[in-house]
C-alpha cells in the first residue's frame, strides 16, 4: 500500500481561515479581536465618540484603544516574522526624527502635551492596518466601515443645514465688510469646509468603483452620491471644486470609455455651474484668477500668507517649531495675510511639515510620500500577475483616484497629523500582501499527482505492449 500525498484544496484553507500560514505568516484567525477592536477605534476617531459622549473623552478612549491595539500589533508582526517593508521603514526614520529633535524645537512642551499624542494616533493607522488586515474579507469590511464613517461626518451637517439652518463657518468678501456661509463639519467634528470637502472628495471614487461589486453598495452608491456632492456645494471651497476635478480625472483615466465619460462629465459641470448662486460662482471662479473682487481678494490674501508662512519657517529651519506647532508658530511669527496674528496652522501641507518638523523633517516626510506613492503604483502590475480580483482591483482603483486627489488637495491643505497618509501606506502593503496570496493560492489548492497513481497509468502500458508482442 503507497502512502496518500495530502490533498490542499480550498475548501480546506477556508476552514483553516490561514492560507497566509503556508507562507509562514499569520491569517484572519489570528487577528479576529483585535481587528474588531481596530474597527471601533476607526469609528470612535472618526465620528468623534469621546466628544458626543464626554465620559469617554474623560477616559481618553482613543488613547486606550490605541495602546490595547499596540500590544495586539506588537505581538502579531512579532509573529509573523515578515520583512519590513520600504513604506514601513520610511514612517520609522520619520518617527525616530520627531522623537529625536523634541529637545531640539521651539516649544517641546507643546510637542508632548499635544502634538505627539495626536501623531501617534494618525500614525497607528497604518500599522494597525498592516497588522490587522489578513484577508479580503477584512479589507472589505475595513473599507465598508471606512467610507461609511466618511458618509456620516458628510450626511449630519448637511441634515443639520437642511432642518435647521446650520453652517459651522463662513468666509469674509469685499475686505471683510460682507461674509458667505460655507458649510464645515457638524458641531461635534473637527473639519472646517475645507476639511469636509475633503472629505466629499475621499467618499467619491470609493462610491464609484466599489459599486461594482454588488448590487446594494450600487444602490447605497446612487442614493449618498448626490447628499455628498451637495455637501461639497455648501462648503464653496475651491480647493475641494480642484479636487472634485483631480476624483473626475482620475476616474475618467481608469475608464474603458473615456470620450463618452469625459462629455457627461463637461455637461454635467455645465449644468451645475449654471446653477449655482451668484456668489458661489464668483468664488469658484477665483480659483482660476477670474471672478469678481469679492473673492479675487481673499485669493490674493491667500498669496500673501502663503509668502508670510515661508518666512516663519526660515525663522527655525532646520528643526522646526514642534509637531503640532504650525498654529502656534504662525500666530506669533506671522504678519501678512489670512494668517496674521491668528493660530491658524499653514493652507499648505509642505509649509506645514517645514514650519513644524523644519526642512530636514520636510526632506524625511517627501522621501515618505515618494515611497507610498510608488507603492501604490506598482499595485497594477500585481493586479495583472494576479488575475481576477473584484474587491481588490475596486479598492486600488478607489485609493489610486483617492491618492491623485490628494496630492493636488495637499497644496491647499495641512494634515502631517492627519490619517490619511498613513493610512495610503499601510493599505499599499495590505493589498500588495493580499495580491500575493492571490498569486500563490492556484499553486496550494491544486492537487498534487499522486506516485502510486503515477504507476498504475503505467503498468497497463506495459501490458498493451505484451499484448502487442503475442499478436
Amino acid at each position: 500500500m503507497h502512502a496518500q500525498w495530502p490533498r490542499v484544496t480550498l475548501s480546506s484553507m477556508k476552514r483553516s481561515r490561514k492560507p497566509e500560514a503556508a507562507a509562514g505568516g499569520i491569517g484572519e484567525a489570528d487577528t479576529r479581536l483585535p481587528f474588531a477592536i481596530f474597527v471601533v477605534f476607526l469609528a470612535s476617531w472618526f465620528l468623534r465618540i469621546p466628544a458626543r459622549v464626554p465620559p469617554l473623552g474623560a477616559i481618553s478612549i482613543d488613547l486606550l484603544l490605541v495602546a490595547v491595539l499596540m500590544v495586539f500589533a506588537i505581538s502579531r508582526l512579532v509573529a509573523a516574522r515578515e520583512a519590513r517593508t520600504g513604506v514601513e521603514k520610511a514612517v520609522f526614520v520619520l518617527v525616530a526624527y520627531v522623537i529625536i529633535t523634541v529637545p531640539l524645537v521651539e516649544w517641546p512642551g507643546s510637542v508632548a502635551k499635544i502634538g505627539l499624542p495626536n501623531y501617534v494616533k494618525a500614525v497607528m493607522f497604518m500599522f494597525f492596518t498592516i497588522a490587522f488586515v489578513r484577508s479580503e474579507r477584512q479589507l472589505r469590511i475595513l473599507v465598508l466601515a471606512f467610507v461609511s464613517f466618511q458618509c456620516f461626518r458628510v450626511i449630519e451637517p448637511v441634515f443639520m443645514n437642511v432642518t435647521q439652518g446650520y453652517w459651522g463657518s463662513r468666509a469674509s468678501l469685499s475686505g471683510g465688510t460682507e461674509f458667505m456661509n460655507r458649510l464645515a463639519g457638524s458641531p461635534f467634528d473637527v473639519v472646517n469646509p475645507n476639511g469636509l470637502a475633503y472629505v466629499c472628495c475621499t467618499i467619491l471614487p470609493f462610491l464609484y468603483f466599489l459599486s461594482g461589486n454588488s448590487r446594494r453598495i450600487r444602490i447605497a452608491a446612487f442614493c449618498v452620491a448626490p447628499v455628498v456632492l451637495y455637501g461639497l456645494y455648501l462648503t464653496g471651497s475651491r480647493s475641494g471644486l480642484l479636487g472634485l476635478a483631480a476624483v473626475c480625472m482620475g476616474i475618467v483615466l481608469k475608464s474603458k470609455h473615456r470620450v463618452a465619460l469625459s462629455s457627461l462629465l463637461f455637461v454635467a459641470a455645465l449644468v451645475a455651474f449654471s446653477l449655482m448662486s451668484g456668489e458661489l460662482r464668483d468664488r469658484y471662479l477665483s480659483a482660476f484668477g477670474s471672478g469678481g473682487g469679492q473673492n479675487a481678494a481673499t485669493a490674493n490674501e491667500r498669496i500673501e500668507g502663503t509668502m508670510a508662512q515661508i518666512e516663519v519657517v526660515y525663522r527655525r529651519p532646520l528643526f522646526g517649531y514642534g509637531l503640532g506647532t504650525s498654529a502656534e508658530a504662525n500666530y506669533h511669527f506671522s504678519r501678512a495675510g489670512p494668517y496674521g496674528g491668528r493660530p491658524l496652522p499653514a493652507h499648505n501641507l509642505y509649509l506645514e511639515v517645514a514650519q513644524e518638523l523644519g526642512l530636514i523633517g520636510l526632506v524625511i516626510f517627501l522621501a515618505f510620500m515618494g515611497i507610498t506613492i510608488r507603492a501604490l503604483l506598482q499595485l497594477r502590475e500585481l493586479r495583472r500577475q494576479a488575475g481576477d480580483a473584484l474587491l481588490l482591483g475596486s479598492v486600488t482603483d478607489a485609493m489610486q483616484v483617492w491618492l491623485l486627489m490628494s496630492l493636488i488637495f495637499s497644496f491647499f491643505s495641512y494634515g502631517l497629523s492627519s490619517f490619511d497618509w498613513y493610512f495610503f501606506g499601510g493599505m499599499a502593503v495590505v493589498l500588495a500582501r493580499l495580491y500575493h496570496q492571490r498569486t500563490r493560492e492556484p499553486a496550494l489548492t491544486a492537487p498534487p499527482e499522486s506516485p502510486a497513481a503515477g504507476r498504475r497509468t503505467a503498468r497497463p502500458r506495459r501490458r498493451s505492449r505484451a499484448a502487442g508482442a503475442q499478436t
